[in-house]
């Protein structure tokens, strides 16, 4: 992947910083990576969510990458609070999710992420690769 949003900054892009994942374009797709996941604590996954809504708002994303392999769990709380995300997103938005391990992905599934704008995939580069 490429810069974190102080390095787009850098390069003379108007991105902001996160403190939960790294943004980054490759061509028309969004690529969020993931480099800390929220607590468990309702205030983690709050602060998780409002950087997540952020972008969504701000980047209004068609094509959209979350890609989670630097990160080895996430609370199912925040996976829940994910699915509450698609009302920021618009309606012919494509989701990939990629670098889940099993846990993550099982969670996923449970929460029936297959259904709606969330697909899944083992590795970043074959989600980029799918779109």
């Amino acid at each position: 992947y490429g810069f974190s949003r102080s390095q787009h900054r850098e390069h003379g892009s108007d991105m902001a910083d996160y403190q939960y994942f790294i943004v980054d374009r490759q061509d028309e797709v969004t690529v969020v990576q993931m480099r800390q996941s929220p607590g468990d604590d309702a205030v983690s996954v709050a602060a998780w969510r409002d950087e997540l809504v952020d972008l969504l708002t701000t980047e209004d994303p068609e094509k959209l990458l979350i890609d989670f392999e630097r990160i080895d769990r996430f609370p199912s709380v925040a996976a829940a609070s994910l699915l509450g995300m698609r009302k920021h997103l618009r309606e012919e938005a494509c989701v990939k999710l990629s670098g889940l391990n099993d846990g993550m992905a099982m969670t996923c599934r449970f929460l029936q992420f297959d259904r709606g704008p969330f697909t899944m995939h083992a590795k970043a580069d074959e989600a980029l690769a799918s779109f």
